[in-house]
């Protein structure tokens, strides 16, 4: 896990679903809390509340935002996670990258979203499991 200040994200879309929808049903609003309530580490908790945050679906207190709610009750999740991820930082420059390139490059994509946010990843292979996992939501999401 990255600084609280980090602008990358850390989990998948679909992680990142499940955790909202499960904090959302629990209630709680201290990670302690939410992760012995879910069963799952707290670094995977600090984590998804990170994304959530960077994602403008929940504040710093943990209240969810209207577009939290409709995700959660299935109201076009796809199509405001789509709105809410294309004001990521390097969101525009990964996809111009990808609509040059003949082949999906991992290590070029990672490099894209390292630049435009505050990853401290240098190692080839932490980047190239940014750029894997930034592909990950850009699939999802269609784009």
């Amino acid at each position: 896990m990255q600084t609280r200040d980090s602008t990358t994200l850390y989990l998948g879309p679909d992680d990142n679903i499940s955790l909202l929808r499960e904090i959302f049903s629990y209630g709680k609003k201290n990670p302690d809390e939410i992760a012995i309530k879910i069963g799952k580490n707290k670094g995977t908790i600090l984590n998804a509340i990170h994304d959530l945050r960077l994602l403008c679906l929940i504040d710093e207190q943990l209240n969810f935002f209207d577009e939290a709610r409709r995700i959660i009750y299935d109201r076009n999740a796809k199509e405001i996670l789509k709105e809410m991820f294309t004001n990521i930082s390097g969101y525009k420059e990964a996809i111009e990258e990808i609509n040059s390139e003949k082949e999906l490059n991992p290590l070029n994509i990672g490099k894209i979203f390292c630049f435009h946010t505050n990853a401290k990843s240098t190692k080839e292979s932490s980047i190239k499991q940014i750029g894997r996992l930034y592909l990950r939501w850009l699939k999802y999401l269609d784009l």
